[in-house]
């Protein structure tokens, strides 16, 4: 599973989550995401276009 398939992965279940009415869920789900999320704006795009 690629970093994008993960984060694409969590926040939907995090929407999920908010449906339910798990807000803590929901906020747990979001931090995970951001904490996996590349620091730098140019890996994000390196991961996106193939490492290119």
């Amino acid at each position: 599973m690629s970093l994008e398939q993960r984060l694409e992965y969590l926040l939907r279940a995090a929407v999920r989550a908010e449906r339910n009415g798990d807000h803590h869920v929901a906020r747990s789900l979001r931090r995970m995401a951001r904490d996996i999320q590349p620091i730098d704006r140019t890996l994000t795009l390196a991961i996106h276009d193939g490492g290119t």
